[in-house]
């Protein structure tokens, strides 16, 4: 939860914190924004799963920076996104995925997609395929 405050201004619900009998965390609330986000530890016997979470953010080469300051692994760097806007994506330290989505980049083109072209992958396409594929569980 700390990280989700360095990152994003997170800040926990403190009537919603509860821990279960082996000490982890079974339900915490992080409140980011208008939005709340339900945190829990995983159990040693449980599957790994990573959240994919998307966040609105004012700016998201700030929210990167921060994200990077505190353990994170950039997938995507801010780059032109479609719907006039702009995206970002890490790898949090527990593996979960974060789509930072802000304003559009002043002067730069929004991309755009035709599927039944011979280019290659957009940038936006090829960085998550690859960070997908290569995801494994928290140390």
């Amino acid at each position: 939860m700390e990280f989700l405050g360095d990152v994003f201004d997170g800040r926990e619900t403190p009537e919603a914190h509860a821990d279960d009998t082996d000490g982890l965390l079974i339900h915490a609330e992080v409140r980011i924004g208008d939005s709340c986000l339900m945190i829990a530890d995983s159990k040693p016997d449980w599957v790994f799963t990573p959240a994919l979470l998307q966040v609105n953010v004012t700016g998201c080469d700030e929210v990167l920076r921060r994200a990077k300051a505190h353990g994170a692994q950039v997938i995507t760097e801010t780059t032109p996104f479609y719907g006039a806007a702009s995206l970002a994506r890490f790898i949090d330290p527990w593996s979960n995925v974060w789509w930072l989505f802000g304003p559009a980049i002043e002067g730069a083109p929004e991309p755009s997609w035709d599927p039944d072209a011979e280019t290659g992958e957009s940038t936006v396409h090829a960085t998550i395929c690859r960070a997908m594929r290569e995801l494994r569980p928290p140390r």
